[in-house]
């Protein structure tokens, strides 16, 4: 599945700029998209989806960001464990919650975070930069991208899915890290 994920990325990667997804207002990686904020454009949100308002990404010390995305209780529980966040309040003041969280994620930059969340089960994962995806531990164990030269240098994910003979597979398969 991230081999596709990664594969389908790709064509926005080619096609646009992606510099705007970073750095104009309300844009979806500067955690200013209203669509992640609760009750600023859906006042219908029902107070059961509250923990959604902590699916955004938030920026760090060092002006990158972390994506957050925990789906289930157990995921968000996790997380707030992990960052030392009372998530008691997240269902009866959920702004406060994501004001609290985003002051957290500041404290640090986005690869001490990456530390302290590896190997946790939170969903809470670095924003990569098209420049650094291809040497991310688990693109590389699962050789998902490719450095081109016709690009600039930048890295391209590969077509997915691969198809391999038993061989191949066996010759080149490491045990993911997941």
């Amino acid at each position: 599945m991230t081999e596709g994920t990664a594969y389908l990325a790709s064509f926005v990667q080619h096609y646009y700029d992606q510099s705007h997804l970073f750095t104009d207002k309300y844009a979806a990686f500067t955690g200013e998209c209203p669509i992640y904020r609760y009750g600023k454009v859906k006042e219908e949100v029902a107070i059961e989806n509250a923990w959604k308002n902590v699916f955004r990404t938030y920026k760090t010390k060092d002006g990158k960001f972390m994506a957050v995305g925990p789906l289930e209780p157990k995921f968000h529980q996790n997380m707030f464990e992990v960052l030392g966040v009372d998530g008691d309040d997240l269902f009866s003041d959920p702004e406060l919650i994501t004001k609290e969280l985003e002051e957290t994620f500041l404290q640090k930059t986005r690869d001490e975070w990456s530390k302290v969340f590896e190997g946790k089960d939170c969903c809470v994962t670095p924003v990569l930069d098209i420049h650094e995806v291809g040497t991310y531990g688990q693109h590389v164990d699962r050789q998902n991208f490719t450095k081109s030269d016709k690009f600039g240098g930048t890295w391209i994910a590969k077509p997915s899915p691969r198809v391999q003979t038993m061989e191949e597979l066996t010759a080149t398969a490491t045990r993911s890290k997941l």
